[in-house]
Order: structure tokens, then C-alpha cells, then sequence
């Protein structure tokens, strides 16, 4: 780049990226960004980072400082939990974004394996309508059956579960 470029952009770029779902099923994470300089040099690069556990690392499949400044990636991470995301864009004239303030990043979403789906009702056929369904050993997040007795719990994993401590419930593996 030109020195007089450098001079006459003291502006930083700015990135957006998408907001992700509160619940997304294990490996069909997508993020969709967007990246522009309000200055006169232009967008150089982007960097993405995530955190799943601990330090902020680079986005598995992603090249940071990539010059693809929108765009959309499957990023592939199997392991189920909360995971958060941030980015930042680069200029041509060295302006560098900052990371997000946050520790929560930019994004984030739960990573699941599924939906533990079912429809609870007494031994009449009348349904269990309008209560509390826990899910145990893993007691992700309770949900509420509906009018009808239906229920959708997010699960970390597939493997036998006991429903409110009463109703035993075997799901694929």
C-alpha cells in the first residue's frame, strides 16, 4: 500500500456476523459474515476466532487473515456445549477492528446432538398438559409440555433418560 493511503484512512473497518440460533444439532454450524471500510483504503482481511472451553482460538476451516470479506462457513466442532464466536476486520491501510469487548464474542449458540421429542400422558390417555419436564442425568434446559402433552428438550447426548425423575425414556443411539 501507499504511505499517503495509510495517512488519510485513520478510520478502522467494521465486520458484522450473523446471529446464530440459541440451539444448533452438531456438525451444522454455518456462519454468515459481512465485512466494510468506512475509510479510503478498503478491507485487507478478516479473522474469525471461537470459544468453546477456555482461550479464544481460531475457527476450525477458516484461514485467518482470508480475504473473503462476506461469505458463509461450515464450521465443523463435535462436541456439544456453548460455544461463542467473534471476528474483526484488517484495512489495506493497516486499520485493525477490535475484537468485541465481550467475552461472549459476537455469536453464540448451544451445540446438541437433537431434539428428545415425545408426548406424555397418564395411563387413561389424557395428556400431562401444560408442565414442567426435566430430563435427567443430563438436565440440559427443562421444557414445558404443551396443551396436548407434547414436549422438545434440547439434548447433549443420545442415551437412555429419565424423564421428571418417573418415566424412563431409550433413545437411538
Amino acid at each position: 500500500f501507499a504511505p499517503d493511503i495509510a495517512n488519510r484512512d485513520p478510520f478502522p473497518p467494521t465486520s458484522q456476523m450473523q446471529r446464530l440460533p440459541e440451539y444448533t444439532v452438531m456438525p451444522d454450524l454455518e456462519l454468515l459474515w459481512f465485512g466494510k471500510d468506512k475509510g479510503i483504503s478498503g478491507l485487507s482481511a478478516i479473522n474469525f476466532e471461537y470459544r468453546y472451553d477456555g482461550s479464544w482460538k481460531p475457527v476450525p476451516g477458516f484461514e485467518n487473515g482470508s480475504t473473503d470479506l462476506s461469505g458463509k462457513l461450515n464450521v465443523q466442532i463435535s462436541e456439544p456445549g456453548q460455544v461463542y464466536f467473534r471476528m474483526r476486520a484488517i484495512d489495506n491501510a493497516r486499520n485493525l477492528e477490535e475484537f468485541p469487548a465481550s467475552d461472549q464474542g459476537e455469536a453464540t449458540t448451544t451445540l446438541i446432538s437433537g431434539w428428545l421429542d415425545g408426548r406424555i400422558t397418564d395411563n387413561r390417555g389424557i395428556p400431562y398438559s401444560l408442565k414442567t419436564v426435566y430430563v435427567e442425568p443430563e438436565g440440559l434446559f427443562p421444557d414445558s409440555t404443551d396443551i396436548n402433552g407434547r414436549f422438545s428438550l434440547p439434548v447433549y447426548f443420545f442415551k437412555p433418560f429419565t424423564l421428571n425423575g418417573h418415566w424412563h425414556v431409550k433413545t437411538p443411539t
